[in-house]
Parts: structure tokens; sequence; C-alpha cells
């Protein structure tokens, strides 16, 4: 059983020792979800450790992300600079500074949903929010309320974009199956 020593996202500067999974290499800067007294938090490897400490029982980690996601030395160095300056816990720092799981997904989705729209040759608007705007072609209330009769929302139209509709991105599940339905009501002109 190796040992990782991970900080997390808690206003105390050393990190807590995990067990880390054989078959994996333990590489400092990678994000692991650990357990947390009863929740469970992204954290951050900072180190593999010999001995637990004195007195504690050492849980494994929960998971690595995956796609797996490792922050470089340097960003690590920079964390503990900003870490001492300011003085914040390195596990806070560390957080702040990380990729977020749920951002990560989001950008997926979007990238997704914009692919699928451009790819029927859809103009869609450039975008890093949590919706896009589609040039459907067509009055956008009556796309709109189409594909609500099926099960999808879609915001309300606005007057000086009549043919946009804004796509709202939800998690890839929710893009997979959106899409499926905006196929079928754009393929009925």
């Amino acid at each position: 059983m190796r040992l990782v020593r991970v900080a997390v996202p808690i206003p105390k500067d050393e990190g807590y020792v995990y067990a880390f999974p054989d078959g994996e290499p333990p590489e400092p800067g990678l994000r692991v979800l650990v357990p947390l007294g009863r929740r469970r938090v992204w954290g951050t490897v900072l180190e593999t450790v010999a001995e637990p400490p004195r007195g504690v029982t050492v849980r494994p980690i929960a998971g690595i992300h995956e796609p797996r996601i490792a922050l470089t030395q340097e960003v690590l160095d920079l964390c503990r600079w900003i870490a001492g300056y300011y003085a914040a816990s390195l596990g806070e720092v560390l957080g702040a500074a990380a990729p977020s799981v749920t951002a990560l997904k989001s950008r997926e989705a979007r990238a997704f949903t914009r692919s699928f729209f451009e790819g029927l040759g859809y103009k869609v608007e450039p975008s890093e929010t949590n919706f896009l705007m589609v040039n459907i072609r067509r009055d956008s209330k009556e796309f709109k309320d189409t594909c609500l009769t099926r099960g999808v929302m879609i915001g309300r139209q606005f007057p000086q974009f009549k043919q946009h509709s804004r796509i709202s991105i939800g998690s890839m599940d929710e893009m997979q199956r959106a899409t499926a339905i905006f196929r079928e009501v754009l393929s009925t002109a």
C-alpha cells in the first residue's frame, strides 16, 4: 500500500494521508477524490509518505479524476508561495488553481452541442457561458414550443434575435438527449 499526503480545500495547512491504489502512479499535483469526514472532496496529491501519522487510520482515496488532472510542479510551487504570502491554506489555494471538475464537464457538453449544431450547418455565436445562441434560420419561438412538447425546454425568444435559440448547457447525457430532439425538430422544416 502506497501512502500519499493530500491537500484538501479546508483551512488547514498540512494535508491528510491516504492510501493510494496499486497500479496507479501517485504523482504530485494529481487531483484525487478523498473522504473527509462524512463527505468526499477533491484534493491534490502533495507527496508520497513512508509512514502514516501515529494513531491515524488511513483511508483509501475514493477516486482519480478522468481525464487525469495534474497540476505542474511550477503551479504547485506558485500555490505554496501564494498560501504562505496570503496566509491561506494550501488546500484552498490548490482548489482554486485547479480546473473545476464541473467546469470541465460543462466545457465538454458545450463543445459537443456546438459541434452538433455546426455539423448541421447552423451558426453558433461565440460563447464561453453556460448557453449557446444558435441561429436556427426559422422562428425560434415555434422551435422552442415544438421542443417543449417533446420534453426539452429552451430559453425565451429575444425580440432582436427572432431566429436565434438560447440553448442552455446541461450535463453530457442531457445534451445528448436534447440534441436527438433538436435533430428531429430541425429536420421537419
